[in-house]
């Protein structure tokens, strides 16, 4: 059976893409509350490893920076348009970004000063692969180096609970579904959308948490 990620971000990358790019003018911003984070806590990477890089907006801002960066990301096309944009941002031989999927950080050779995992990309699994994932995260953060996660902030989206909402964005019905037990919050994030004749509908699940900044 498809893993809802390869049918979201692989099958129909496009999508997601919108929204990524929509995203585009507050990655600069992002990346200096992200890098002054990492000052305060003695950190000044030269070489990053962003995983889930989506189409490169932190990746490619990075090597904008001066920073050696290498993005993975199971899609295709997302990783096709982070080059285009290293390319773009004249940052390409600063920049690599390859086809990889978040489970499979074993296969990364090297340490990095920073590893980052941007925008919420995490806990699409299941518990025990979640918790393999992080650690794989944390293996490839160099000596004195620091893992950086970004995700929902489960105070904030708790106290703003929602149990559903609708909403159209460029063609996209956009309907989202959340639950939450004392000690767990999930969010099924639907998106449904017209490809030429066809009508799909793709889903997504994840867990609400909280930020995590972890120096090694």
């Amino acid at each position: 059976m498809t893993h809802w990620t390869e049918e979201m971000f692989v099958e129909h990358a496009e999508v997601f893409e919108r929204t990524m790019q929509g995203r585009i003018e507050d990655t600069d911003e992002e990346v200096d509350q992200l890098l002054a984070l990492l000052n305060e806590h003695g950190v000044t990477p030269e070489t990053a490893l962003d995983v889930a890089c989506g189409i490169g907006r932190h990746t490619v801002e990075f090597g904008r920076r001066g920073l050696t960066v290498r993005g993975l990301d199971i899609s295709p096309a997302y990783v096709e348009s982070a080059r285009e944009r290293a390319a773009d941002a004249d940052v390409a031989e600063a920049v690599t970004v390859e086809i990889g999927d978040m489970r499979e950080l074993d296969r990364v050779e090297g340490s990095y000063d920073l590893v980052t995992n941007m925008w919420t990309a995490f806990g699409y699994f299941d518990e025990a692969t979640n918790e393999a994932v992080a650690q794989g995260f944390y293996e490839r953060v160099a000596e004195d180096g620091a893992l950086v996660m970004e995700l929902s902030n489960k105070d904030y989206t708790l106290g703003n609970y929602r149990a559903s909402h609708a909403g159209l964005d460029n063609g996209t019905l956009h309907v989202e579904r959340n639950e939450y037990t004392l000690d767990r919050a999930n969010r099924d994030d639907a998106r449904a959308f017209r490809t030429g004749r066809r009508r799909l509908r793709v889903s997504r699940r994840g867990r609400v948490g909280p930020a995590a900044v972890r120096p090694r």
